[in-house]
Formats: C-alpha cells, structure tokens, sequence
C-alpha cells in the first residue's frame, strides 16, 4: 500500500513538473515574440574595436541607438539616444532626435565630423537639421560614428 502511494506522488510531482516546464516555455515564447513584434528593423555593428551600435526602429514610429563605445583605459561608455521617425517621401526613412530626451549630446557627430564633413564621405545618411536625418529606407548598411552597420538578418 504505501508503494503505491509513493509511486502515486511520484508520478503526480513528474506530471507538475511537466505542466510547468511547458507553462515556463509558452510565456517565454509569447514574451520573446512579442518583444521582437515591435521591430521593424535593426541596424547593427558588432565584433570592431571601437564599438558595438544598434539602431532600432520599432513600428510604433520610434527609435532608439545604443552606442557601447570601448576605451583602453577605463570603463566602455554606454549612449543611448531616442527619437521618432517617419517615411518621407516614400523611399527616405527620417530619423528626428528628439532634443529634450538627448539633451547634451549632439547626434550630428554620429554621422559628421567636427567640420560638417560625412563619416565616410559616401554615407548614405543627410542631416537635414541638426537633430533630423534621412537615408534611403532600403539600405542595407549605413555609416554610424563612422562605423558599417548593418540590417539584422
């Protein structure tokens, strides 16, 4: 009698454990797709030695870049900048930084240098204002802080 009981509990702790493995694993996939829903495009640079860069577009009409930038000597600085973008006209994405949320950082210098000269000469992205860029919306790579980032695939 008493096996049976141990069996019994037994194979309902296997079933609960099962239940939950599966119940951990659906709310981790609907977590992760609906974290990857929001994207419609990512440009990235990784795997240089200046820095890791991602421009994330989400469709909500948003975007956010993260810069790590590697120095030799101290701790990697992290930058993020955020704004709005828009399709104007039709084939030219329009990234507008927003001046208030990025306050004390230029986002001129992520695509000019000092002198208002393209990092590199042939990047696709126009500054149009000081916070506002555009490139054409199926580039596969642009230059960012003079670095080829590239559309995850």
């Amino acid at each position: 009698m008493q096996h049976h009981v141990i069996r019994d509990g037994l194979a309902n702790t296997n079933v609960m454990k099962y239940k939950l493995t599966v119940l951990a694993n659906v709310v981790l996939l609907i977590a992760c797709s609906q974290e990857q829903n929001g994207v419609l495009r990512e440009y990235i640079s990784r795997g240089n030695a200046d820095a890791d860069i991602a421009l994330t577009i989400f469709d909500n009409k948003t975007f956010k870049m993260d810069m790590e930038i590697f120095n030799v000597n101290s701790e990697n600085d992290v930058i993020f900048y955020i704004g709005k973008w828009a399709i104007e006209p039709e084939d030219q994405m329009v990234l507008s930084f927003d001046p208030i949320k990025n306050k004390g950082k230029n986002p001129k210098y992520l695509f000019y240098d000092g002198n208002g000269v393209k990092m590199p000469e042939h990047n696709s992205v126009e500054m149009l204002d000081e916070y506002t860029f555009k490139f054409n919306k199926n580039d596969q790579c642009i230059f960012i802080w003079n670095i080829m980032s590239c559309v995850r695939q």
